[in-house]
């Protein structure tokens, strides 16, 4: 691995670290090498090989040559340089204080990837070096993370322990290995913090000079700056691990110390040094780790003395001394401390260690360790109680700007687990100080508040700011946080239940957000509400405490300021925060709205977490909650605490059921309508028009956006569906029926105004608010949410069901009726805003933000799931609105036709034209594909893929002309196509780590998921516009900047033609992606490569690219690496750990990768079949063998080496697999429900259920059974019904797959069949190829035709087709064939003949299947039995095998197959006819060699066949010839063939003839009319090609004749009586034939070769019968006879 990428292979193994920290890694091994291969790396950490002179010489050598070069050894490579490399090489050793050939290294690396900014590359130089530094403190630090305290049993842990002892020196190196390790790290940081400040100074240019930081190069600067602070991190969090493993000595850690103490760098980098500080205080402080001594020694660094460091930053040497402090003072508190370590007398060092302690107060330790955690621990989402208490408590003292790297969570973990020793250790070491310091704090509280000076406020709050330290510290790790409540006597707890007595209003706060933290799951939420009921203080024996934080403390505030207040109105402010002017009344103190504040926030964060706090508060305490909270928000209370009051409400509706949410509506509803009647306090700008109650507050509720946020959140939980609830889909609306009836029209159409007309525009309306982008994102989100709720619950299935089936849908739901939902659910409102002008702007205006920023957000982050919410919003309304404009508007018209608050735009008539106006705003949904946030990309894709389909953006028309002049959504999004592609053909590189995690546990990786997602939007797209460019041709990178195809090759700075393009992305993904691993297939990795391949082929075959793809695929050598590629499946195979024979894979994904694998079969041979054709259509005779070749399994290689790979004949593997059919189950309750609505179209050919409308379906009908009380709920039927609902929809999803998996099998055997049959007739294989590739392919067809005889008759008609090929390429080479060959094929003729009699009489065959059986018979006859003819010339009359065995088989089918072939020749249609008769045709011969045609004679006499043959050709020719239409030439063909049938009959021997002449031949023909025609009307035809049918018939009756008379002898009487007869009766027929190719006639034109025929057939009969001489008059016959003897 020495020559690998350094870069590539540290980014490997930081994957792969990754992994092994959650035990999450496949292959141990892999990292163990690994690791091996970066210790180098390691040990010598950041440490570089500086400039020197020798390698600057070695780099400026005196160039030569033309341009001028010179020659320059890099790694194991001579290069030659020119200036211009040098001289940026040498920028790059500058910057980076660098050796100048690792620079030039590093330039070299990334100059293949310039594009296009070779200015940027000394930059780029130094990312790559900055990134490959980054990675390597990351490894380290994972690696000691891992190693950290490792357990004795853990061996993946041990692993890490000695890869760190391995960096550090090994296990056996001796401590000065260590300490120069630890000194390395040292210098590191000082390394790091030098490169940052270079970087500040360089920022600091950009900004002095007027420059841009958006510009390229601002953007690589401010990139360099965010690895620097990376490595900074890393590094100091590996020293942390090396302190808390012991592997630091004391006297090691006062160098770092002093190191510290010199520390002059910005806030967001000094932060670093906190858990260093933080471990070594833990560490060394502690008496199990560090003797007396050195202990004592490390205290005279934090005490005042002459050995005490002098820190740079203050505050940093307060907060480190009381960390130390809380540890080294266990010391002291131990009965057997040591005297050597007291020093003196123990009072006097208490003193000192309190005055110390004091002092550091006072420097501002607590502000410190406060805005750390407030720095690391930043909120995603608004918490404004949380943000101002933090706010007033530090006081603008300590600041960390928002503009830098933020800290990563690993990083803020291992701070706060610190802080949680640190928490620890200072109350159980420091009870006294800390008692203290809340003693001082009340005294300063008392004596500030004494005085008369008002707005003076108390300055030392430093218990408050513990109190939020240990929040911080404890917040969202909720296995810490049991700490609180494990042990009741323990001293966490003991410190819970005495900070929680007597607490001022400040504290109370910090003691709320205290209780929030440690509360965060619900058996935490439990236990505090535990706490709040006073029951934790029972703790052994001692009498119950009350305590200052309590329900009931809580619900007496609440009750107090409420009553007060009724009746005030509320004052809300024109913007964010108190308005100016306004002054409380009722509140003495400043900081009483925090209190109540977190009292309500609290309370709302217990009740979210705790169902039993939410049962108590709802069902059995008697405080009416909602009535105060509702009086306190009408009241003139601060909008933090309105704001407040909703969320608790919200959070009481967690977890709800149907009876809370329909309360809290009433509630909401009844406050709002009529709880405003004292007004708001305004003067009314226009007295008289007052509007109604509710809106009137809502509007002003809109006009505070931290209210209107809550309000918000507070209509989303009322609107969420009730979970676990079995009626939950006929549930539909989200509040009673009766909402709002009494006071305004029913129905919550004021609120869904109030949401997307007021409070969604809000930002837009106060710019003020645009600048809080955290609190704006919020608000949007929620309202976006509604939204969606709103769009999303609307149950349209309801109405689908109530047209389409017998069920009484009416009946079984809640509300009155269909109508009435219609009606009054949201989703109409909701609709008519999605028209709205005011409601459109704001929607788009979500999308807005940089794609940039948003990939410095955390997924879980506001803005991203603002975003996120818009687009599904947007498609949410894509696919809705039809059933909108259909179903709903129509009702509602009808409901409400005069409506006076409509707020749609009416020149809007679909969300198309709303799209269409914003198309810029599209090119933000194309950016967000490429989007890290997996749920935003996915959205944006979903998006994306419904309006490639809209007719209004795809299609534009020119008004004038009528003719499309363009895709505007195309043109919309193709100058950003290349930006996006650079970022997603990476998600098409599925790497090992991934895949090995996929297999291991179970899992798709996020990228195969995402990677799905966009073949699907793919495929779409280009299905749905196959002759224009589409979307997918903009993001495959197949349109050139003028949106043209044809272009895109010869462009060659294009990504299309440099090969780096999507197309190229998954071309590869098609060849290198795997289908399974370990014995089993996946359906995760099936799935993508069927899109993939399914792309491809798409691609070819459409007329817009096919020159382009294909060739492009040619160049690239697809088809053969796919031949390579491809392995052949067993039928016994594992799919997802299953059998194809189990039942349950239909269930699984199993069946999903079951059809998916066949698709992917189906993809490839479609493709290879249309590249054959075009090979063969182009006359590339030379590509086209080497395609046939890797068809056939040799791939031929450039070098002339042929590869294995999987031969088209091995690639029928699909269709051996074997799939268990759906089970059949047994029903009661739900026997004879009609699933026909269930039944969606079947685009497919196959039609399948929709589960969704089933489950519907479904419910109704249980609730039929419920309320025609033939079922009660809760009773052993009621769960039955329940089991059989389960199993009916587990029995229609099996129905589906098995469905699909068998269309899927169908189609990849017509591929197959169709590749074969183009290799075959197209492949240009010579005779003796062809001949064996035939008779190999026969044995695989043959044997899959008889199996499909009775299981898919569709299949078998394919392989029957493809089998007629074969046979017939192997008949036309048997001349040419060695003697193996032959008997070869001979027997696969006999197989095929046994296959095709087999289906012949099997009655379920359809006639085109019998079509072609015929047609094989037919072949194998003629080429193996011997003509008549021939035979009589033949010495030997022994009958061959092969004739033997086919009589054989034609014996043993018996009278069934004669009786269908009959049948067949009389009532078949079509060529089938044709086929039936040919058949009975060439089996005459084979009767015939083999001495048994009167056994055939017998059955068709048995049959009456011949007089039905007879009329059904002879007797009706004439007819159908005069009244020709378009079935006439199949006629003629059927009349042709019949008489061919029955002159071989007469030929074959004397017994045909006269069956013939016995069933009417001559009568027929003279009932037929055919020479009974007039001379001179019947012949003078128009028509030469109808008068040469005409001919042919003719001679083909004269031959059936003439060979009559010939089989039956010239001595038989009757036979040459009935043919003289025919001669005289048709004479005139006769001689106007003569007449017709007689030299006479020259004036008619030159006679027909068909005309010659009938004259010359006349007269072999006429010779024949002798006619001439018995036609002659009696008296010429007397004179010629007695004229000479």
């Amino acid at each position: 691995m020495e020559d690998d990428d350094p870069l590539e292979r540290l980014q490997s193994l930081q994957r792969d670290l990754l992994l092994f920290m959650d035990s999450r890694l496949a292959n141990i091994q892999r990292l163990e090498l690994e690791i091996d291969a970066s210790m180098a790396d390691f040990r010598r950490l950041l440490d570089k090989k500086k400039r020197s002179p020798a390698s600057r010489d070695a780099l400026s050598a005196s160039p030569t040559g033309n341009p001028p070069t010179s020659k320059v050894k890099l790694g194991n490579e001579e290069y030659s340089i020119n200036q211009e490399f040098r001289e940026g090489a040498i920028q790059v050793a500058d910057e980076l204080d660098l050796d100048e050939l690792e620079a030039a290294q590093l330039y070299l690396a990334v100059s293949a990837s310039s594009d296009g900014y070779t200015e940027l590359l000394p930059l780029r130089a130094i990312l790559r070096f900055q990134n490959q530094r980054e990675a390597l403190t990351e490894c380290v630090r994972l690696l000691c993370k891992k190693g950290a305290n490792a357990d004795p049993d853990d061996g993946e842990a041990q692993l890490a322990q000695s890869a760190v002892r391995e960096i550090m020196g090994g296990a056996d190196a001796p401590p000065s290995e260590r300490s120069a390790f630890w000194r390395r790290c040292i210098d590191g940081l000082t390394m790091i913090e030098e490169g940052l400040k270079k970087t500040q100074d360089h920022v600091q240019m950009f900004a002095m000079t007027g420059r841009d930081l958006n510009t390229p190069h601002g953007e690589m600067l401010q990139a360099q700056r965010m690895l620097l602070t990376r490595q900074h991190e890393a590094l100091a969090s590996t020293m942390t691990y090396f302190v808390t493993s012991s592997y630091v000595f004391p006297e090691d850690y006062r160098g770092f110390l002093s190191k510290a103490a010199a520390a002059d760098t910005t806030a967001d980098i000094m932060v670093h040094y906190a858990p260093i500080l933080l471990a070594g205080s833990a560490h060394f402080g502690s008496s199990d780790s560090t003797t007396d001594d050195a202990a004592r020694d490390l205290h005279r660094l934090f005490a005042p003395g002459p050995g005490q460091l002098q820190w740079k930053a203050k505050m940093y040497q307060s907060a480190t001394t009381i960390w130390w402090l809380a540890e080294y003072s266990a010391r002291f508190g131990e009965p057997s401390a040591h005297s050597s370590v007291r020093e003196g007398p123990l009072a006097k060092l208490e003193q000192e260690r309190s005055k110390l302690f004091t002092d550091c107060c006072e420097g501002k330790a607590f502000h410190l360790m406060l805005g750390i955690t407030d720095f690391l621990k930043t909120e995603s989402w608004y918490d404004p109680a949380k943000a101002g208490l933090v706010g007033f408590l530090l006081d603008n003292s300590v600041a960390f700007s928002h503009d830098t790297t933020a800290p990563s969570r690993d990083f803020a973990s291992l701070v706060m687990e610190l802080m949680q020793e640190f928490v620890g250790a200072f109350v159980s070491n420091m009870p006294d100080l800390l008692r203290k310091l809340k003693t001082q704090e009340d005294d300063v509280r008392r004596r500030v508040y004494s005085m008369p000076v008002e707005g003076v406020q108390p300055d030392s709050m430093d218990l408050e700011r513990f109190m939020l330290v240990v929040a911080g510290a404890y917040q969202e790790d909720a296995e810490a946080a049991e700490d609180f409540w494990s042990d009741p006597g323990g001293n966490l707890c003991g410190f819970l239940r005495w900070a929680s007595q007597r607490l001022p209003t400040p504290r109370v706060a910090a003691f709320c957000q205290l209780l929030k933290a440690i509360s965060g799951d619900t058996k935490s939420a439990n236990n505090t509400h535990r706490f709040l009921l006073g029951e934790m203080s029972l703790v052994a024996g001692q009498p119950k405490i009350a305590h200052a934080v309590s329900w009931a403390q809580i619900f007496g505030e609440l009750e107090v300021f409420a009553t007060q207040n009724k009746g005030r109105p509320a004052i809300l402010p024109d913007s964010i925060g108190l308005a100016d002017g306004v002054k409380d009344v009722n509140i003495a103190e400043k900081e009483t709205p925090i209190m109540l504040e977190a009292y309500i926030r609290l309370a709302a964060h217990v009740c979210e977490n705790s169902p039993a706090a939410r049962h108590w508060i709802l069902r059995e305490q008697p405080f009416l909650l909602h009535e105060y909270l509702l009086r306190l928000v009408q009241s003139n209370s601060p909008p933090n605490v309105q704001s407040s009051c909703f969320d608790l409400l919200a959070a009481l509706l967690t977890d709800k059921t149907a009876d809370i949410n329909d309360g809290v509506w009433t509630a909401i509803d009844s406050w709002l309508s009529g709880g405003m009647e004292a007004g708001d306090g305004r003067q009314q700008t226009t007295p008289g028009v007052r509007p109604p109650p509710a809106k009137q507050y809502l509007r002003r509720v809109a006009e505070n956006a931290e209210i209107a946020t809550s309000f918000v959140h507070l209509l989303n939980a009322l609107m969420e569906p009730v979970r676990n609830d079995p009626d939950a889909l006929l549930d539909p609306l989200p509040f009673p029926e009766s909402l709002g009836s009494s006071q305004r029209r029913d129905g919550m159409e004021p609120y869904v105004d109030f949401v997307l007309g007021q409070a969604l525009a809000l930002p837009m309306a106060q710019p003020s608010l645009m600048e809080n982008r955290l609190l704006c994102s919020v608000l949007r989100h929620a309202c976006l949410t509604f939204a969606w709720l709103a769009l999303s619950t609307f149950n349209e299935s309801l109405v689908v069901l109530a047209n389409t089936s017998s069920l009484a849908v009416e009946k079984t739901i809640k509300t009155e009726s269909l109508q009435t939902y219609v009606r009054l659910h949201p989703f109409a409102r909701t609709m008519e805003h999605m028209f709205s002008n005011s409601t459109i702007v704001a929607l788009y205006d979500c999308l807005h933000p940089a794609v940039e920023e948003m990939e410095a957000f955390d997924s879980a982050s506001p803005v991203v799931q603002m975003t996120t919410k818009a687009i599904q919003v947007m498609d949410l309304v894509m696919r809705l609105q039809p059933t909108y404009f259909s179903i709903v508007r129509p009702v509602i018209k009808i409901s409400a036709p005069a409506r006076s608050d409509a707020v749609a735009n009416p020149a809007i008539a679909s969300f198309d034209e709303v799209m269409l106006s914003q198309l810029p705003a599209m090119g933000f949904v194309y950016f967000l594909v490429a989007s890290k946030h997996l749920e935003l990309s996915l959205s944006a894709i979903g998006l994306l893929g419904r309006l490639s389909t809209s007719s209004k953006l795809t299609s534009i028309v020119d008004p004038m002309s009528g003719q499309r002049v363009g895709n505007r959504l195309v043109a919309s999004v193709q100058p950003f196509a290349d930006a996006v592609a650079e970022h997603l053909r990476d998600t098409f590189t599925l790497d090992a780590t991934d895949f090995e995690q996929g297999v291991k546990e179970g899992t798709e990786p996020l990228r195969i998921t995402k990677a799905r997602a966009l073949v699907d939007f793919l495929s779409s797209s280009l299905d749905a516009s196959k002759d224009t460019p589409t979307i997918a041709h903009t993001m495959l990178g197949l349109l050139d900047v003028n949106g043209r195809i044809d272009n895109v090759i010869s462009e060659g700075d294009g990504l299309f033609a440099s090969g780096t393009s999507m197309f190229h992305a998954i071309a590869r993904c098609a060849n290198d992606l795997p289908t399974g691993a370990d014995q089993t297939n996946l359906a995760w990795l099936l799935s993508l490569k069927r899109g993939c391949m399914e792309i491809m082929t798409k691609l070819a075959a459409a007329t817009l690219t096919a020159p382009v793809v294909q060739s492009e695929l040619r160049s690239v050598d697809f088809l053969p690496a796919i031949a390579i590629s491809l392995l052949e499946t067993r039928p016994d195979g594992l799919w997802d750990d299953l059998s194809p024979s189990d039942p349950a894979v239909l269930l699984k994904p199993g069946g999903s990768g079951i059809r998916d694998f066949m698709q992917c079969r189906d993809a490839y041979l479609e493709y290879a079949g249309l590249e054959l054709r075009a090979l063969s259509d182009g006359r590339m005779d030379s590509l086209r063998g080497r395609q046939v070749n890797a068809l056939l399994g040799a791939v031929i290689e450039t070098d002339g080496e042929n590869t294995a790979a999987a031969s088209i004949l091995q690639l029928i593997d699909f269709f051996d697999i074997e799939v268990a059919a759906p089970p059949d189950i047994s029903l009661r309750h739900y026997e004879g429900v009609d699933l026909s609505p269930c039944i969606s179209e079947p685009t497919s050919g196959t039609p399948s259920f929709d589960l969704d409308l089933a489950a519907e379906l479904l419910a109704v009908r249980r609730r039929e059974l419920h309320l025609s009380s033939d079922v009660y709920a809760g009773t052993v039927e009621a769960q039955q019904v329940e089991d059989e609902e389960t199993a009916l929809l587990a029995s229609l999803f099996s129905q589906n797959a098995f469905g699909e998996i068998q269309r899927a099998r169908l189609d990849a055997t017509e591929a197959w069949t169709d590749v074969l049959s183009t290799i075959v007739t197209a492949g240009g294989l010579n005779e003796t190829d062809l001949t064996m590739f035939a008779l190999q392919a026969l044995r695989v067809v043959l044997s899959r035709l008889e199996k499909s005889l009775g299981d898919d008759m569709d299949a078998a008609g394919l392989f029957a087709r493809l089998t007629l090929t074969l046979i017939s390429a192997s008949v036309a080479t048997s001349s040419r064939s060695d003697l193996q060959a032959s008997s070869s094929r001979a027997e696969r003729l006999h197989t095929a003949f046994h296959v095709c009699v087999k289906a012949i009489c099997d009655s379920e065959t359809s006639l085109v299947l019998r079509d072609v059986c015929y047609r094989i018979c037919c072949l194998v006859l003629a080429d193996t039995v011997t003509p008549p003819a021939l035979a009589r010339l033949q010495t030997s009359k022994q009958i061959p095998a092969a004739t033997k065995q086919l009589l054989l088989q034609v014996q043993t089918a018996g009278e069934r197959l004669i009786r269908v072939i009959t049948e067949d020749a009389f009532s078949g249609r079509g060529t089938t006819r044709i086929s039936a008769l040919l058949f009975l045709d060439a089996l005459l011969p084979l009767f015939v060699s083999t001495s048994t045609l009167s056994i055939l004679l017998r059955s068709l006499t048995k049959l009456n066949f011949l007089p039905v043959l007879l009329d059904s050709s002879i007797t009706t020719a004439s007819h159908s010839f005069r009244n020709a239409d378009a079935d006439l030439p199949t006629a003629l063909s059927y009349f042709h063939t019949a008489l061919s049938l029955l002159l071989n009959l007469a030929r074959a021997s004397p017994e045909g003839s006269s069956l013939l002449l016995t069933s009417g031949l001559f009568q027929a023909i003279s009932d037929s009319n055919l020479f009974a025609t007039d001379p001179d009307i019947g012949l003078d035809i128009d028509n030469l090609a109808a008068l040469r049918q005409f001919y042919r018939l003719l001679s083909a009756v004269l031959r059936v004749i003439t060979a009559v008379v010939v089989s039956r002898g010239p001595n038989n009487g009757s036979v040459l009586h009935q043919a003289k007869a025919f001669l005289t009766q048709n004479r005139t027929c006769m001689m106007a034939v003569f007449k017709r190719v007689s030299k006479l006639d020259r004036t008619a034109g030159p006679p027909e070769v068909e005309a010659k025929e009938v004259a010359e057939e006349f007269g072999r009969l006429v010779v024949i019968s002798g006619w001439l001489e018995d036609d002659e008059p009696s008296e010429k016959k007397r004179t010629r006879m007695g004229g000479f003897t």
